[in-house]
């Protein structure tokens, strides 16, 4: 089981390269995924209303769904097709829908590894320093449906809805999810808060400012990492961004 959730992970973080991340547009609140293209080819799975999955648009009628995301209680790992006329890219959203179905997808993530770290405290006996396995696996599984196959597809649609709205709810949303998932060795949110301090670098301060400072050194050091993957960026504009964020790390 577990390798099988593995190979899914990787294949989403595979096809998130080349596709979008989209919801359904469906007045039932579901939509059939086809096992193929074709209104009368076999169901391979049902994808439910505010359920991300990831979908490779085409000339054609009917679109690769690559990989259905985890809906924060199974995981529903099928590819197959959609018909386009069900896809609503989460880019694409108005604002204000696009705000809710975010700042809801957060908090069930938040909530999630929270989950995990409580299973995982509790798979441990401290008094005989023995392992529950099965709690520990779960506590495994858990985080990894919140963060790996969740989270880091979420974050760069985040970073661009921030870019053009400068929603403070959803950054603070944003960044304490960052606080819940930590302990998470993926570069993907550095890069995507790093991004979002070259497009918008003054209020991206203006709101960590709020934090206490230990962790805003935290928000910084992720912020200097995310700038070292930005190839593109003029050096000018680099070294600027550079000198602004060293004038917030001095601050008390």
């Amino acid at each position: 089981m577990r390798i099988t959730l593995l190979l899914l992970l990787i294949s989403i973080s595979a096809t998130a390269q080349t596709s979008s991340l989209a919801v359904i547009n469906d007045p039932d609140g579901f939509t059939n995924i086809r096992r193929s293209p074709g209104a009368q080819a076999p169901v391979a799975a049902i994808v439910l209303k505010d359920q991300p999955f990831y979908v490779e648009p085409s000339q054609s009628e009917w679109w690769k769904v690559n990989a259905v995301m985890w809906n924060m209680a199974s995981l529903a790992g099928f590819e197959g097709f959609i018909h386009k006329s069900r896809v609503q890219f989460v880019r694409e959203l108005p604002d204000s829908v696009q705000q809710g179905f975010i700042k809801r997808q957060l908090r069930a993530i938040r909530q999630q590894c929270k989950l995990a770290d409580a299973l995982r405290e509790k798979a441990f006996d401290r008094q005989t320093n023995a392992l529950d396995k099965t709690l520990f696996d779960s506590a495994t599984h858990t985080r990894m449906r919140a963060y790996d196959a969740t989270y880091e597809s979420l974050v760069e649609d985040v970073r661009i809805y921030l870019c053009r709205t400068k929603d403070v709810l959803i950054l603070k949303e944003w960044l304490q999810a960052e606080i819940d998932t930590e302990k998470s060795a993926s570069e993907v949110p550095s890069i995507a808060l790093g991004e979002c301090y070259i497009c918008q670098p003054e209020w991206l301060l203006e709101q960590l400012r709020s934090f206490p400072k230990a962790r805003r050194i935290q928000f910084y050091d992720d912020i200097a990492h995310g700038l070292t993957f930005s190839d593109d960026l003029p050096p000018a504009k680099l070294s600027k961004l550079e000198q602004q964020l060293t004038q917030e790390w001095k601050r008390p």
